[in-house]
């Protein structure tokens, strides 16, 4: 019973992971297209009534290896191994059951040879920086110790309120998400904060880690949050029914002319030729996009408010 993250701000593009139960990072591939980690599943069953009032038991338990898709905010799963924890006949083999669909540890082995993986944690990226703001409330009128940094990591503990806000500024573009946490329970949580850049320094991942602790009333923390935050001009590409094929090209053409890439989705409107849309701010630098889009594209101006300074609707001159 300590601290949880109460609230987020609707950042401009930041997106937030859940990554599970003991994840672990593996990092970013080399394309800066997709985020790995590995996590524990698991599956429980109800104590004999003859138990009385004892937890539900762990019966089996799962490595997964996860493949976050960060433009489309999609994962795929691969079973790394599985064990059953009870003696054969005692567990419904629930888990197992559900993981039987899933890839196994050799189609990831495989995955990985074609994705290589890189994990740097750094401050400093390819295209910018990145800082992290913490704002304490006192408790109970008493001082609380200042966060403190140890290479790219930045630790803090929460003694009442608090609100963390990650930037990442790359040119003249910052992106900001805030969270805030409060504390309920009998101690200070510890919390870290630790940038990871994707290759080529266009998205930032931050792990959100709280330290595990024993407490009066037995072990907690451990809490795992990911946030992705771009640095940079932010593009949207959208794709209309029929020409998704065009949307990977497209999105890999936006990440080599050094801008950030932070949705794929579905455009409404058929076109002919591919679409850029800009505000003034950024009509320059659409307009040097629209040369390296695959079949060319026109810019247009940018009429309402997406989460993106760019929006590239693709047409059939992309195929």
């Amino acid at each position: 019973m300590v601290v949880s993250i109460v609230a987020m701000t609707a950042g401009a593009s930041a997106r937030t992971i859940d990554p599970g139960l003991d994840a672990s990072l593996l990092g970013w591939t080399s394309d800066g297209a997709f985020v790995v980690w590995t996590g524990i599943e698991t599956s429980s069953s109800e104590p004999d009534e003859a138990q009385g009032m004892a937890p539900p038991q762990t019966d089996e338990t799962a490595t997964i290896a996860f493949v976050h898709d960060v433009r489309r905010a999609t994962s795929e799963r691969f079973v790394i191994s599985y064990k059953p924890l009870t003696a054969t006949g005692r567990t419904k083999a629930t888990l197992k059951a559900t993981l039987a669909k899933l890839p196994t540890a050799a189609a990831f082995a495989a995955w990985k040879k074609a994705h290589p993986l890189t994990k740097a944690a750094s401050k400093s990226g390819p295209a910018g920086t990145f800082s992290v703001k913490v704002d304490q409330a006192a408790l109970d009128g008493q001082p609380v110790d200042p966060p403190s940094t140890s290479g790219a990591t930045t630790r803090w503990h929460v003694a009442n309120t608090t609100k963390v806000t990650a930037t990442a500024s790359c040119g003249g573009e910052r992106v900001s998400e805030t969270i805030e946490q409060e504390m309920a329970g009998m101690y200070e949580p510890s919390w870290t904060a630790t940038p990871y850049w994707s290759p080529r320094g266009h998205h930032i991942l931050v792990e959100l880690a709280e330290a595990k602790v024993k407490t009066m009333r037995g072990p907690d923390g451990g809490r795992l949050q990911y946030i992705v935050l771009p640095c940079g001009v932010r593009v949207e590409v959208d794709a209309p029914a029929g020409l998704e094929a065009a949307a990977g090209p497209v999105a890999d053409a936006v990440d080599k002319a050094g801008l950030a890439v932070v949705s794929i989705g579905t455009a409404k409107a058929h076109r002919t030729s591919t679409v850029i849309y800009a505000d003034d701010a950024h009509a320059a630098v659409a307009a040097t996009l629209a040369t390296q889009i695959p079949g060319g594209a026109t810019v247009d101006k940018l009429t309402w408010k997406p989460r993106a300074d760019l929006v590239v609707a693709i047409g059939d001159s992309a195929k």
